[in-house]
Parts: C-alpha cells; structure tokens; sequence
C-alpha cells in the first residue's frame, strides 16, 4: 500500500513538473513569435476616437460579468486613413469591471497616441508593442505546479 502511494506521489510529481515545462516551452515560444514579428513595425501618430467599457453577459447567473476595453483610435499611412482596436498584442483580455477600467484611464478622446503598424499590412496596429503584464501573470500557475510537483518527489508533500 504505501509502495502504490509512493508511486502515484512520484508519477504525480513528474506530471506536474513536465506540465509545467511543456507550457513554459509552448508559452515562451508563441511570445517570441507574435513579438518577433512586431520588431519591424512603423510608428506613426494617431489619434484616440472612442473609449468605453463593454460587457459579456455571463452564460450562468451565478458567475460574474464579464468587460473588455472597447477602445477605437484612427491613424493615417501614405494618405490612406486606418482605424486601429487592439491596444497589444494579447488582446482582447476580458475580466472583472475594475481591469478594463483602470486600462480606459490612460486614454480619452482625442487624446494624441503613437501607433504601431504593419508596413506590409498597414490596417495591422497596435498602440503598444511591451510585454504585458497580465501576459506575465500566466506563468504563476505552471510554477505553482512545478512548485507542487518538487514537494511531492522531495516527500515534504505525503499522503497521510
């Protein structure tokens, strides 16, 4: 009985910890590329036209709406006049009223933005080409797990 628990601790163990490397190696490999392919985009001035919060309506009642930053701005390559949504790459991010509203804070209307864009496919924007930080927050759980999994080889983590 307690060489059956052992050994489910260590399969789980090394489960946890490959889990969490396969989604650092996934995860980290798909940022490079999406960032990767920004490196040679043009900035240009553009101008902020709407800003407002928009909601999801939740499918079950007992969960929490969702809302996502509705933002449009307009900018203007060789002549020919664009309209831009997503502020980075990782957009739209959905999540509870406060996230898109502590976002609609750095813009207003009219406001003067640099944006990014695409020189092979100018109606391509964004508003900023960082890292975000929400992007970042993915990684605490992988870690946890690989955390999780250390304890239970290490046996700190026992059944019983």
């Amino acid at each position: 009985m307690i060489a059956e628990v052992q050994g489910a601790e260590t399969i789980v163990g090394w489960s946890f910890i490959f889990g969490a490397a396969l989604f650092y190696a996934v995860y980290i490999n798909n940022l490079r590329v999406v960032w990767g392919r920004t490196r040679n985009w043009q900035r240009v001035a553009g101008v902020i036209e709407h800003v407002d919060i928009k909601g999801a309506v939740a499918r079950q009642p007992s969960v929490n709406k969702l809302y996502q930053l509705d933002l449009q701005y307009r900018y203007s390559v060789d002549g020919r006049e664009f309209e831009g949504t997503n502020i980075s790459l990782c957009e739209p991010w959905w999540g509870f009223r406060w996230i898109p509203m502590l976002r609609a804070k750095r813009y207003r209307v009219g406001q003067l933005v640099d944006v990014f864009y695409d020189p092979a496919s100018p109606s391509k924007s964004i508003l900023n080409k960082r890292f975000p930080v929400a992007a970042g927050c993915l990684f605490v759980f992988p870690t946890l797990a690989a955390v999780v999994g250390v304890l239970l080889l290490t046996g700190v983590i026992r059944e019983g």
